[in-house]
């Protein structure tokens, strides 16, 4: 049981999907079979913000900045603190 904070990291932007899936055929068009059946995880930074205001919590949520990833920019970070 979290006492200060809960963190949530790289988190697949819902409202970026269709963009980061384009990009994502575009640079393996070649080799479908190795994302044939991955199912991502897409949410919308509303979930995390209902969550926070349903249990009295703060909510910062953070573009991600992960270095040296191509993915950084369709992804983004959450912490939910306590009060």
């Amino acid at each position: 049981k979290a006492r200060r904070a809960v963190g949530v990291f790289d988190v697949n932007d819902a409202d970026r999907r269709e963009e980061f899936e384009a990009v994502r055929r575009a640079r393996h068009a070649g080799q479908p079979e190795r994302y044939d059946g991955l199912q991502q995880l897409y949410l919308p930074r509303r979930f995390f913000t209902d969550i926070a205001r349903e249990h009295g919590l703060r909510c910062r949520i953070e573009d991600s900045t992960t270095p040296n990833s191509a993915n950084a920019r369709f992804r983004y970070h959450v912490t939910l603190l306590k009060p």
